[in-house]
């Protein structure tokens, strides 16, 4: 191997990038902008945290994994590799598999792909190109690079990518893990809870092949160490513990995924988002007006689920779920409490939920869109209403990446999850299907994207929604909404069809005498007997109503919505109520005779005062109702007689419901502080080198924990010595050299070439890791 051409430390590499590297870097990695960092050697520390890697590693395509494993399997976590080197062993290793030419990425991809993989500070090294760039037709003869400490590590144990007939696959793994007996899989589990590596006289070369350990070693399930010790396979560990692998062939190849015309996906998107936002309008006024009783673990028991989806139908988790995530939703005691108040908690509209009916449709669909960022409640668990077990954390950056995705395809993507793949193979590998398909029913039915069969396309809200929160989002939103309508069109079968989203004043209006029949884009209500009775009840008397009709509707008013409005009226309002407790007073004797002679009277305690006046015990609202039951409907009134609504207040608890936060894109000021620091640090920084090799000492920095627990880590996968200084349970300072076997759980096994023995260090004891430079040639 060339090691003409040595990589920095990344603390050096970093103070030698100029500063649009470094804001494009912290962009990247966010998390360790802050604190802003006081100079590159405080940024490579975290940089090198494992837990720093985990976020970023998510975000990388198939292809740069890809390049990374190939650094890897060539040492490149150890010493410097020619990066030449490392490319060409990614197309060899598919090309010897098997691999079509056409599924194998090119060399200008793979380029790409580490210049992917070196501004995330996941390689270190520079290309031939402008600013160190690998992308490009020049040379890279003299180019090595070097992995980062925790990029690797930071993967699940056992991925794997790229072929290899040395290593057996996750399929084949998981086919032997079928056919072991309940004896070889007592084994391997203890094996995992041990930490992978355990010694017995069964891994002797010469022990009987028919004994559990050789036959398990024999299946690829076990590695022999030595002759008395056999460790667990990193991939076996993975599937033991339920850890997802790719399985199958990852394309590696970063073609754009195959499209169909998007059509009409904004008009459809709209039209859901407006479908959504009625289902959440609703679900808040039959909350505010009947709160649903939760029981004592939080969540919502049958009853209360049943009656809600009675009235919003199969959508309900949905609505709840992204109104809760909206901030509109509590748990709490409701003000007013209900009539028959249990004594606990109910879910009930919060206090911003007044805001949302309020609001116009690009605001509301602004905020269950700035909801939906952080909601990580899948409405497809089979798990009851504010259920914490619904709760799947990886959701809002499966959605994100779900939508990129399709943004950037700017049409219709014909595979989603193959698409995924590919563009985000560490999201796609531990997202089932059903999760994926409940997040891309989230986006659909917020109009981020828009469904036909398998495919999906990107919405112009998707690319609003990138790019603005807040009232800005909602100003980007409002064009993408039909304009809404004032105008209606009476139909003789007593129907009103509203052809586009109708205006605050006439939805409002249409609410109060009519019952909804069909949403979407346009709607369409129904007049009755009995929802003109309740406009009535409302106070809009029939002159009104006529008047309605007459100046929104298109065309002529049928005669036959005059002649019911009239018959209800006519009807309406002969039996009159007011507060004594509460009293009825009607101008037809017989009407209260009637009443007198029903069965409600005993209930209500009645009593004539004279032939068209009767008096009740009653509440008014409580006389009102079970005369309304009886089929003797009664208007309430005012001493001067004016209508009176009765209709209950709204009811609301104090908080909403906790809410997890959303992914904080990275802020311009911050990165650009974090830059300036940075740059100030590293010019007042003394310059200085040590001498050759890795020597990591332990302090109470968890940086230095890691960077020790890396480079054990490192030595294990490589098979070489390091020397490894460390406390005794007596106290006393000693110092050993060993070859790591296996490195996890808060210990290191390592195996002592002197002693030939399996030692155990626990991380805590240990003082300090060192291993030796490589000789060079």
């Amino acid at each position: 191997m060339d090691h003409a051409t040595e990589t920095p430390a990344l603390r050096d590499w970093l103070a030698a990038r100029d500063r649009a590297f470094l804001a494009e870097l912290l962009r990247l990695r966010p998390d360790a902008a802050t604190p802003p960092p006081r100079s590159s050697e405080v940024l490579a520390a975290r940089l090198q945290l494992r837990a720093s890697a985990r976020r970023v590693l998510p975000g990388l395509d198939a292809t740069a994994l890809a390049v990374l494993e190939a650094a890897v399997d060539l040492g490149a976590d150890l010493e410097p590799v020619p990066a030449a080197t490392v490319l060409d062993s990614v197309r060899a290793r598919l090309a010897a598999a098997g691999a079509p030419a056409r599924e194998r990425p090119t060399l200008a991809q793979l380029r790409t792909a580490l210049d992917a993989l070196r501004q995330r500070a996941l390689v270190i090294g520079d290309g031939p190109g402008r600013g160190g760039r690998f992308a490009g037709r020049a040379g890279l003869a003299g180019r090595a690079l070097r992995v980062a400490d925790g990029a690797w590590a930071a993967l699940p144990p056992g991925w794997a990518l790229l072929p290899d007939p040395d290593r057996p696959t996750p399929e084949r793994l998981r086919a032997a893990l079928a056919e072991i007996d309940d004896h070889q899989r007592r084994l391997l589990d203890t094996l995992v809870e041990a930490g992978g590596l355990g010694t017995t006289r069964e891994a002797d070369p010469a022990a009987d092949p028919a004994l559990p350990v050789p036959r398990l070693i024999a299946a690829g399930l076990l590695e022999r160490v030595d002759h008395a010790t056999v460790r667990l396979p990193a991939a076996v560990r993975a599937l033991l513990r339920g850890i997802p692998l790719p399985e199958g062939r990852v394309p590696l190849r970063p073609d754009p995924p195959a499209t169909l015309p998007a059509g009409d996906a904004d008009a459809r998107g709209a039209a859901a988002a407006l479908e959504l936002i009625r289902g959440v309008r609703d679900l808040l006024e039959l909350l505010g007006g009947a709160p649903a009783a939760v029981r004592r673990d939080g969540t919502v028991g049958m009853r209360e689920h049943r009656r809600l989806a009675e009235a919003l139908g199969p959508e309900l988790p949905r609505l709840v779920a992204v109104a809760a995530a909206a901030g509109l939703l509590g748990v709490g005691a409701p003000h007013p409490l209900p009539a028959e108040d249990t004594g606990g908690d109910y879910l009930a509209p919060a206090p911003a939920a007044d805001a949302f009916l309020a609001a116009e449709p690009a605001a509301r669909w602004a905020m269950l869109i700035d909801g939906l960022r952080g909601a990580d409640v899948d409405p497809a668990a089979d798990r009851p209403l504010l259920s914490p077990e619904a709760r799947r954390a990886d959701l809002p950056a499966l959605r994100t990446a779900i939508g990129d995705l399709l943004l950037d395809a700017d049409a219709a993507v014909a595979d989603p999850a193959g698409a995924l793949l590919h563009r985000r193979p560490l999201v796609a590998v531990r997202t089932p299907p059903a999760a994926l398909e409940s997040a891309l029913a989230d986006l659909a039915a917020l109009g981020l994207i828009a469904r036909e069969g398998p495919a999906a396309a990107a919405t112009a809200a998707w690319r609003a929604a990138r790019a603005a929160t807040g009232a800005e989002l909602a100003a980007r939103l409002a064009p993408l909404l039909p304009a809404p309508t004032g105008d209606l069109i009476a139909q003789e079968d007593l129907t009103i069809l509203v052809p586009g989203p109708a205006e605050p004043a006439l939805a409002a209006a249409l609410a109060r005498f009519t019952d909804v029949e069909s949403t979407g884009v346009a709607s369409v209500h129904r007049m009755s007997e009995e929802s003109v009775r309740r406009g009535l009840d409302s106070g809009m008397t029939a002159a009104e109503l006529h008047a309605l009709l007459a100046e929104r509707a298109l065309g002529e008013v049928p005669q036959a919505m005059g002649f019911l409005i009239d018959d209800v009226a006519r009807r309406h309002g002969l039996l009159r109520g007011g507060p004594a407790a509460s009293y009825l007073r009607c101008a037809d004797a017989a009407e209260l005779a009637g009443i007198m002679a029903s069965p409600a009277a005993a209930g209500l305690g009645l009593r004539r005062l004279a032939d068209t006046v009767l008096i009740a015990q009653a509440p008014l609202a409580e006389v009102l109702a079970a005369l309304r039951a009886a089929g003797r409907p009664a208007v309430a009134e005012d001493a001067d007689g004016a209508v009176l609504d009765l209709a209950e207040e709204p009811r609301r608890v104090a908080e909403a419901l906790p809410r997890a936060p959303a992914p904080q894109p990275a802020d311009a000021e911050v990165i650009a502080r974090a830059v300036d620091d940075l740059v100030r640090g590293d010019a007042a920084a003394a310059a200085g080198d040590g001498a050759g090799g890795t020597r990591i000492g332990m302090d109470d920095d968890p940086a230095t924990g890691a960077a020790a627990q890396d480079l054990l880590a490192r030595a294990a996968r490589a098979g070489i010595e390091v020397t490894i200084g460390y406390v005794d349970r007596n106290g006393r300072a000693l110092r050993r050299r060993v070859r790591p076997v296996t490195v996890g759980g808060g210990h290191v096994d390592a195996l002592d070439p002197a002693e030939g023995r399996v030692l155990r260090f626990l991380m805590h004891r240990v003082t300090e890791v060192v291993q030796e430079a490589p000789p060079v040639p």
